[in-house]
């Protein structure tokens, strides 16, 4: 299952979605959940929180699938699962890349026209392609390993 989801988030990142639009448009297929604000409610976090320097745009949509498979449904369900979830894919992440921010991730920074013209010009896009996979397909076993919130 987590398979054919990295390989569909990859297919929506080179088409044209972000990276957090990617993987939680892959996920929330997987996971059943049709809303009409996804991908839209990822957008802001692309680029590294809008190119800020924040975390990874990949994985915060990890992190939104993660929500969209365990979160809380009512106010007194336990938020444990989630962010026990959530802190094993943001260490799984940084054990497999090095780091969780864009910036560090790139090699410079997205929020200047010379990290643009950098992102444009280098393989950054395939690299991405890889944070995007490998977000989308942890955040799923995290989902998995923990059950649903139903």
């Amino acid at each position: 299952m987590s398979r054919q989801a990295e390989a569909r988030a990859r297919v929506l990142f080179d088409g044209g979605f972000c990276c957090a639009e990617s993987v939680v448009k892959a996920a929330s297929e997987v996971l059943g959940v049709e809303c009409d604000a996804i991908p839209r409610i990822a957008t802001g976090f692309c680029g590294g929180v809008s190119r800020t320097g924040g975390l990874c745009g990949a994985l915060l949509g990890g992190i939104l699938a993660i929500g969209l498979g365990i979160g809380k449904r009512r106010a007194n369900d336990s938020a444990d699962p989630a962010y026990e979830a959530v802190r094993s894919l943001i260490d799984t992440f940084r054990e497999a890349f090095g780091s969780t921010t864009c910036p560090e991730l790139c090699g410079f920074d997205l929020d200047t026209p010379e990290g643009q013209i950098r992102f444009a010009e280098t393989d950054q896009h395939e690299r991405c392609s890889e944070y995007v996979a490998a977000a989308t397909e942890r955040a799923l076993e995290e989902i998995k390993a923990r059950g649903s919130a139903d």
